[in-house]
């Protein structure tokens, strides 16, 4: 039980910069081809 714990910490500390990479380049996208101001929501 406590490995499976530190398990899915890990993985949520390694999926947090794509995610945070993922939405700086859908901003960037909706900006460009979007023609107006990114939604964050």
């Amino acid at each position: 039980m406590q490995a499976q714990q530190i398990q899915l910490q890990m993985l949520t500390a390694w999926q947090r910069p794509f995610a945070a990479v993922n939405q700086e380049l859908w901003d960037q996208w909706v900006v460009r081809f979007g023609g107006g101001v990114p939604i964050d929501g």
